[in-house]
Order: structure tokens, then C-alpha cells, then sequence
């Protein structure tokens, strides 16, 4: 049993949330559904409720792989949302909660570019979490400014691990995912796109 993995502490149950508060949609594509929830230890928190989240051993085991990770510079996850809010859909995954969005809301809400020392800032923060999650052999597969969330002070953290696939894009740098190459069209390598290329750092840091 997967769960058991997980140390209950990283586990979210109905009874962990605050039930004062509604749970509020924040975010919506084809990898799920993500919503602000009170959590009565945490405060506010992100559930991201899945798709197509695979097998439930398959979201155990990302879950405990991702709270490993702990980075001023990387979205933190808390673990495992296993509730009753949405009978069909059980389980979620629980994570930091970023008040200010993500670099693409930013630059929409902005009419003109971001304050050069931001647009610093923000790159430096974003690097510091691409060396942090390279140094522990994963790549992101999936960098883009959407994914790049801000929190009250507009500090960036990196985010949503590729979360449109069965759990997260998250894979050790010398695995590929058995569907192939993934990420979004526009920010991925030119030789990304062969048959036989495998991912690699670089895959990351192309633009």
C-alpha cells in the first residue's frame, strides 16, 4: 500500500481543512483543477485536484518523491490530499500557496515590461531553482511562466512539474517518460522533437 509510504504527516485528510472556508477555484486546464483551500495548520493551501492521475500508487509515489525536494526557490509540496470534497476524485496533490499568481499573470496585469531590478530578481530566483532541482538529478521538463509562481513579495518559485501528465513531470535525468518527449510546443529544444532524443538538462534552459 503506496499510502504507507507516505509519513501521515503528508497525507491531507477533511478533517485537516479548515471547514470555515470555501474551497475556491483558482485554475483550470488539461491537467486538472487547482483550488485555495484553509488548512488549519498551513493556512491557505493549493489542491490540485488530477485528471488523469494515473494509478493511485503512481501519485503516492511522485508525492513522496516531491516533498523530498526543499528549495527557497521551489514550490513546496506538502503531499496528499485523500478526502471525500469530490467522491470521484480523491486524491489531489497539496501545495504552497502563492498569493500573487504566476510570471504569465504578471506580464498580462503589466502594460508595459516588468521594473528591470524585478525582471532581475525574478531570473535570479529562477536559475537558483533550476540548479537546485538539477543538482538532484530531476528536470522540469515543462519551464515556462506559468509555471513560475509569485508569492506576496513577488519572489518566483518553480512550479507544476509538467502536472498535465498523470501526476508530474518530474523525472530522474537519466529516465524518459514512456509517452515520449513532453512539454509545451513553444519552449521546447528543436531536437526535442526526434524519436530518439532523451531528456537532458539542457532541456530546460532552452528559449
Amino acid at each position: 500500500q503506496q499510502e504507507m509510504a507516505l509519513p501521515s504527516s503528508k497525507i491531507c485528510h477533511d478533517k485537516d481543512l479548515d471547514e470555515r472556508t470555501e474551497w475556491k477555484e483558482i485554475g483550470c486546464g488539461g491537467f486538472g483543477t487547482v483550488y485555495k483551500v484553509g488548512h488549519k495548520v498551513r493556512g491557505f493551501v493549493a489542491i490540485k485536484r488530477l485528471w488523469n492521475r494515473g494509478t493511485i500508487d503512481e501519485l503516492y509515489k511522485e508525492a513522496e518523491c516531491l516533498t523530498k525536494l526543499s528549495s527557497e526557490f521551489v514550490l513546496t509540496v506538502y503531499g496528499i490530499y485523500n478526502g471525500n470534497k469530490f467522491p470521484q476524485f480523491r486524491e489531489g496533490i497539496v501545495m504552497e500557496f502563492m498569493e500573487k499568481g504566476s510570471i504569465e499573470t504578471l506580464q498580462k496585469d503589466l502594460s508595459s515590461p516588468p521594473p528591470l531590478p524585478l525582471a532581475v530578481r525574478l531570473a535570479y530566483q529562477v536559475a537558483k531553482g533550476m540548479q537546485y532541482i538539477h543538482s538532484k538529478d530531476f528536470v522540469h521538463h515543462d519551464l515556462k511562466p506559468s509555471n513560475i509562481l509569485l508569492d506576496n513579495n513577488f519572489n518566483a518559485k518553480l512550479a507544476d512539474f509538467g502536472l498535465s501528465r498523470k501526476t508530474t513531470s518530474v523525472f530522474p535525468s537519466s529516465e524518459q517518460s514512456e509517452e515520449g518527449t513532453r512539454g509545451t510546443i513553444a519552449y521546447i529544444p528543436p531536437e526535442a522533437f526526434a524519436k530518439n532524443y532523451k531528456i537532458i538538462r539542457s532541456f530546460d534552459v532552452y528559449r
